[in-house]
């Protein structure tokens, strides 16, 4: 969790590959047991590798993934318990390991 994250509220990070490099256009998706957002897209630019996912002030747990274009999850599950009172956003970075 982020304390000092200036926005509410938020998953947000970065997507790399194995050399570390940023990538642009992965699909980072946070779903919980009444809500599925739409996948963020990884940005380009200054911000290679970026995303963001806003994600509601409700006390909930969450779970984030990287899903195909198909929407099939293609990575592990990262499980978050939100609290908005505790942190105004939750980083999570995602890097290639081969």
């Amino acid at each position: 969790m982020d304390p000092n994250y200036q926005f509410c509220c938020y998953v947000y990070g970065t997507v790399k590959d194995a050399a570390g490099n940023g990538l642009e256009g992965v699909r980072v998706q946070a779903f919980n047991e009444w809500t599925t957002n739409p996948p963020a897209l990884t940005k380009g630019g200054a911000e290679l590798g970026k995303y963001d996912i806003p994600i509601g002030s409700e006390v909930v747990t969450w779970y984030v993934v990287i899903v195909d274009q198909a929407g099939t999850q293609i990575s592990p599950q990262v499980q978050i318990q939100w609290n908005p009172d505790e942190a105004n956003g939750f980083r999570i970075d995602w890097q290639r390991t081969y």
